[in-house]
This record gives C-alpha cells, structure tokens and sequence, in this order.
C-alpha cells in the first residue's frame, strides 16, 4: 500500500506541468520584432518596437531596430520625429544616425540632411561621404555633386565610383525652359510644345487653334461682327490658345522633370543596393 502510495506521488511530481514561459519577456519579443522585419511586416514590426523600447528604453540597439521598420514601413517623418524625441540633442550612436539621415534624405528634406552631415556625428567618413554624395545628387545639384566627388577619395570610398556615370549625366542635362516655351508658344501656337519635343501635342495645339481661328474669321467675313458663329469660335480660340500657353509651360516643368527622374531612378538603385 505505502509502495504503491510513492509511486503514485512520484509520477504526479513528474507529470506536472513545466513552468509556462513568458512569450512577452524582453529576449522574445525582440525574436518576434526580427521575424516581423524579415517577413517585410514592418507596420506590424513598429507596433512591437515600440512596446520592447517601453520595456528598455535606454537600448541603442532597440532604438535602431525602432528606426529601421520605421524608415522601412515608408513612415519617415514619422521615424524622424521618433528619433529627434528619443534623442533631444541629436546626439545618436552611429546605427541610429544612419536610419536618421536615410530617412531625411528618402522624405526628400535635403536642406536638413545636408546640416545635420555638416555637423558633428557619430557617423564614419565614409558613411557621412557618401550620404552626402546621395543628398546633392537626389537634389539635383549635379555641380556640388560632382565637386564632393573629385574631393573624396575614390580609393577609400570605391563605391562613389558608382555614383561617377551619374553625375557626368547630370553635368551634361540639357533642360528646356518654360519662359523659353512660353514664348514661342506666344508667337506660334504648339511651337512651344515643340521645343519640349512633345510634338504629337504641339502639333494638335496648333492645328486646334488655327482651325478655330479660321472659322472666327469666316463667321465675321460673312456677317461681320453680329456673327454669332464668329464669336463662339474666337471664344474657343482663345480658350485653346491660353490652354496652349499653360500647356506649354507646363509641358518644359515635365520634360525637366523626366530627366531628373530618370538619373533619380540610376541613385535610388545604386542606394538601395547598397544601403
């Protein structure tokens, strides 16, 4: 009776449940933030960042990870609010420094980028270099671009050399300019559109106007200026030809504008792929 007794205790003793382990600790929760990012669930990963950083909020690390899914979430201005709150003195450890400045410069505030690289931070030459290299030619500043370029070291920093096809394109743009466009479509309808090369749309312009014209000017022949006819036309004509000024003006702001997005697109590979 008293064997089978200690055997039943012992079996229970054994049989009892293990201790639960808590899934919320500081170790696991920072497991599942790395399996959010690495899945690409970065609003997810924020959420979570957000409630380890409360648990530790004097972790750098954290602070970084933080940073990251915030950049990566496409909520820059979010994590660069979050950052200069963490950090009122803008006194960041280097990881943190980089999401800072990455961010400012994909959220296109090139002016605060460039004085914050300006001055004193943890970040390393090389690092600073080519973020800066980054902001002047996301900037379209292809001068500053190509002077900071031909002051670094190519040999210390191999990777600008990426950067050197760029910014020879960019030297070499050939924008159109809309008072120039402007112009010429104030003497000849559509010429100004020609001038941006958008020749189907110059060519429709200037066929529009003229036929309106023409109708005006027979309307008025016939029955002079009681012509009614004459009169809708001159006001059709007028209407398309201050559409064709605009349009026009409009039309070398977008030429510009292409060409600086297709050597944004060239930056934006080379940063990606290596940032």
């Amino acid at each position: 009776m008293m064997r089978r007794l200690f055997f039943s205790v012992i079996s229970l003793v054994f049989a009892a449940p293990a201790p639960a382990q808590d899934l919320y600790d500081l170790q696991h929760s920072l497991d599942f933030t790395d399996y959010l990012i690495k899945t690409r669930q970065y609003v997810f990963a924020v959420q979570e960042l957000e409630r380890v950083h409360y648990l530790d909020p004097g972790n750098d690390s954290i602070s970084f990870r933080l940073m990251e899914a915030y950049r990566k979430s496409g909520k820059q201005q979010q994590g660069i609010t979050r950052a200069e709150e963490l950090y009122p003195a803008l006194n960041f450890p280097p990881p943190v420094a980089m999401e800072y400045a990455k961010q400012l410069i994909e959220s296109r505030q090139f002016d605060k980028a460039g004085h914050f690289l300006s001055g004193k931070t943890s970040l390393t030459d090389h690092d600073s270099y080519l973020l800066k290299l980054n902001c002047e030619l996301l900037n379209n500043r292809w001068k500053e671009a190509a002077a900071l370029f031909v002051s670094g070291d190519t040999a210390a920093f191999p990777l600008s050399k990426e950067y050197l096809p760029v910014i020879q394109q960019g030297m070499h743009l050939r924008y159109k300019s809309p008072g120039i466009a402007l112009a010429l479509s104030t003497l000849l309808p559509g010429a100004g559109k020609f001038y941006t090369k958008d020749w189907q749309d110059g060519l429709i312009s200037m066929v529009t106007i003229l036929a309106a014209a023409w109708q005006a000017k027979t309307g008025f022949s016939k029955k002079g200026i009681q012509s009614t006819y004459g009169w809708i036309y001159s006001c059709m004509g007028v209407g398309f030809y201050s559409g064709n000024l605009y349009g026009s003006y409009k039309a070398a702001k977008k030429y510009n504008r292409r060409l600086d997005e297709k050597l944004h697109k060239q930056v934006e590979d080379i940063w990606h792929h290596n940032f």
